[in-house]
């Protein structure tokens, strides 16, 4: 038994002294990403700078694909060929890898913008055929290259050889039909995630809320404002697309500050962060200022298309409700509470007083808030039918 494990692990590590150079080439990219999302190095120093909130949310999604690269490559090699040579395993782990480093940087730089507004079955297809042809062209390079450091064998040599032959006539094709599927199941979930929202995907599949649950969560609604003039321009279908514009392109916003979006009514839309998220890095009060630097950066395209901007008003809140999915035609993941009803009361009060943000006192007393944020007391305020007062404040930035 100690015999075959010392055997293994020679053989293990000679493979993998044949590699190094090999290695050291595919590497190199990874390197230049890694300079980009974690160190941002400049050409002229080597100072390392703390990582934005928006560089953490990118690092973490290249970090999941490519370790769900890794894993998967690992697994089927074990399962397909056991532990007896070390080979199978690198080769199945090295083309993992190198597959989820692209497929993430294909994610983060790709398929982000106009492309996500492509219809559900086209962008589908669209990315299971770009990723399979990269999963084709990197194990068969792989199978390839491990056969010319392992046998010591030139291009030309493994490619007549009976042995790649032989792999490649029995065993590739069922390599490529476990890619295919994998490909199609991960970009589907990926695609349906991002339609539900991954918290409630995996909430639905597991049936997490089929039993009401109650939790203490953060509220935030936004009114866009200016709808009656974009009706009394161009009509109601001007209005949709001006709404779905805003949205659409503001969700990188809200995901990267760990929001969800869960309500869309008229011109008002509705986000919430379990309570320690949304207090974390101040998320739900960054998140409002985000979108209006998002907005000013999309200047051009909303005034050339709408010829206004839009004003969005905020109010937050936080407070206990009840979180459960409900309906059986059309299922759903939906809020009730009190709390709910009050923070679009405090919305339309801010609308009225022509305040941009409102934020109770609730969420005032636990978030901590950085420096560059200036608090102004706006008074209390009773919404219908209560008989508690809130107090509410309004935030700014001060740029002195």
């Amino acid at each position: 038994m100690i015999s075959h494990i010392e055997h293994a692990l020679q053989h293990f590590f000679y493979y993998l002294n044949d590699y190094y150079h090999f290695l050291k080439v595919l590497l190199k990219p990874c390197l230049f990403l890694y300079t980009i999302f974690v160190r941002r190095t400049s050409l002229l120093s080597t100072k390392i700078v703390k990582l934005t909130i928006s560089q953490k949310y990118k690092l973490k999604q290249f970090t999941w694909i490519t370790t769900i690269g890794i894993v998967i490559g690992f697994l089927y090699p074990s399962i397909e060929d056991g532990w007896g040579e070390a080979f199978p395993l690198i080769n199945g782990t090295l083309a993992g890898f190198i597959i989820g480093i692209l497929v993430a940087s294909l994610e983060l730089l790709l398929f982000t913008g106009n492309l996500r507004r492509i219809p559900f079955t086209q962008i589908f297809m669209l990315r299971v055929g770009i990723y399979f042809i990269l999963a084709f062209f990197i194990t068969f390079g792989i199978f390839l290259f491990s056969r010319m450091f392992r046998f010591d064998l030139s291009y030309s040599e493994v490619l007549r050889s009976d042995e790649f032959q032989n792999y490649l006539s029995n065993y590739y094709h069922l390599v490529l039909i476990f890619c295919f599927l994998v490909i199609a199941l991960c970009v589907f979930t990926l695609q349906m995630a991002r339609k539900l929202g991954f918290s409630n995907l995996v909430a639905f599949i597991t049936g997490k809320y089929r039993s009401p649950r109650k939790q203490n969560r953060i509220f935030m609604f936004i009114s866009l404002g200016g709808i009656d003039e974009i009706i009394r321009r161009t009509g109601n279908m001007a209005l949709h697309n001006f709404i779905n514009d805003f949205i659409h392109d503001m969700s990188d916003t809200i995901r990267i500050h760990r929001g969800t979006l869960t309500q869309y009514m008229e011109d008002e839309i509705v986000i919430t962060w379990r309570f320690k998220t949304g207090i974390e890095n101040a998320n739900c009060i960054r998140t409002y200022f985000h979108l209006c630097h998002e907005i000013v950066g999309h200047f051009e395209e909303y005034y050339s298309k709408y010829g206004l901007l839009p004003k969005p008003k905020c109010a937050i809140h936080a407070g206990s409700v009840i979180k459960a999915e409900i309906g059986e035609i059309k299922s759903e993941i939906s809020f009730f509470g009190d709390v709910i009803n009050t923070t679009s009361r405090i919305l339309h009060e801010g609308v009225k007083r022509g305040i941009d943000i409102l934020v109770s006192q609730s969420v005032m007393d636990v978030v901590e808030l950085p420096r560059y944020f200036k608090t102004q007391a706006r008074g209390s305020f009773t919404a219908r039918g209560k008989k508690n007062s809130i107090q509410l404040f309004s935030l700014h930035i001060n740029r002195e």
